[in-house]
């Protein structure tokens, strides 16, 4: 796709949104911090895979929205969710405790 990985995970919560969603929201599921956030989407935006804008009502809000391009490329990219699943030969169900832990452990190391 030739994407970075946290550039793909961006694009995932893009492709999932409906419509734009904030620059923000983008950091706080991802965990990403600004320093490191901003670079990348620039990076997405000179692709012309997103567009970057400030929120009318507020300024200090940035917007993020996928382009016709940026759609397309979801559209491509639908079957790797499942091919990542298979590839751990792991069942629905272990697949999904096994993204439970992840998580849990992800969360507690965060607040501490």
């Amino acid at each position: 796709m030739g994407l970075t990985y946290p550039q793909y995970l961006v694009m995932t919560l893009l492709w999932r949104a409906e419509g734009s969603v904030t620059m923000k929201s983008v950091d706080g599921t991802l965990g990403l911090a600004s320093n490191t956030l901003t670079p990348l989407l620039k990076r997405l935006d000179a692709l012309s895979l997103l567009q970057r804008s400030r929120d009318p009502d507020d300024e200090r809000v940035v917007r993020l929205e996928l382009t016709a391009k940026g759609r397309a490329m979801g559209a491509r990219a639908a079957h790797i969710p499942q091919c990542v699943a298979d590839a751990t030969g792991l069942a629905p169900d272990e697949l999904t405790a096994l993204i439970d832990t992840l998580r849990t452990v992800r969360d507690r190391i965060i607040t501490t």
